[in-house]
C-alpha cells in the first residue's frame, strides 16, 4: 500500500470490501485508523467463516454482511474508485459493482452478549433456542449439542438472514459462542 492509496482510504466516506479471506494487516490498520468512520465500513463475506475474526470486525464497528461475492478481495471507496487486492489493480465500473454487491446481501452478522435466560429445544429437535438478557426480542438458534445453560454469561456471533424477513421475535442463527459477556 502506498501513501496515495492510504490517503484515499482514510478520506473515503464509504468503504466496501469483499472478504474471501482475512484482509492484510496493513489494510485493517488503515481502516481502523480512519477518523470516526468505522460505521461506514461494509465488509461482505460468504464462504469465509472464521468466527473469531468476524467477531473482531464487529467489535471494531464494521458492518459485516453475508453476500454472494467473488473469490477475490475487492476494495471500493465511495463507490467511485475500486481495487482488486492484493495487487491494487483498478476496477472498471466500481459504482455498478458496489451496487450489485450491496444488493446481493443475504444477511447480517451481529454480536450479542448477555446472560442466558432460557434454553428451549427447537421444534424438530435439531437445534436449541436461546434467549439472552437485554435481547428478549431475539431468539438464537444454536445447532451444536454443546449448548450453554440458563444463567451463563455468553457472547454470540450470529447471522440474521434477510431471506427470512423480519418479525418478532427475531431469529438469529448462532455461528460462534464464547463464555463471558465480552471478549478482550
Amino acid at each position: 500500500m502506498n501513501v496515495q492509496q492510504i490517503h484515499k482510504i482514510i478520506s473515503a466516506h464509504e468503504v466496501l470490501i469483499t472478504l474471501p479471506a482475512p484482509m492484510p494487516e496493513s489494510l485493517l490498520r488503515c481502516l481502523t485508523d480512519r477518523p470516526g468512520a468505522a460505521g461506514q465500513i461494509q465488509v461482505l463475506c460468504h464462504e469465509f467463516q472464521e468466527t473469531a475474526y468476524l467477531l473482531s470486525l464487529l467489535r471494531l464497528g464494521f458492518q459485516v454482511c453475508d453476500a454472494d461475492i467473488p473469490e477475490e478481495m475487492l476494495l471500493i471507496l465511495d463507490r467511485r474508485v475500486g481495487y482488486r487486492l492484493p495487487d491494487w489493480t483498478a476496477l472498471t465500473a466500481p459504482f455498478d459493482l458496489a451496487c450489485r454487491l450491496l444488493w446481493g446481501r443475504t444477511g447480517a452478522y451481529t454480536r450479542l452478549t448477555g446472560t442466558v435466560t432460557s434454553v428451549q429445544q427447537g421444534r424438530d429437535r435439531s437445534f436449541w433456542l436461546l434467549t439472552l438478557t437485554g435481547h428478549e426480542h431475539v431468539r438464537i438458534a444454536w445447532h451444536d449439542s454443546q449448548r450453554p445453560k440458563a444463567g451463563e454469561s455468553i457472547t454470540v456471533l450470529g447471522r440474521h438472514s434477510f431471506i427470512l424477513g423480519s418479525s418478532l421475535p427475531m431469529l438469529i442463527e448462532g455461528i460462534g459462542l464464547w463464555p463471558g459477556e465480552e471478549l478482550s
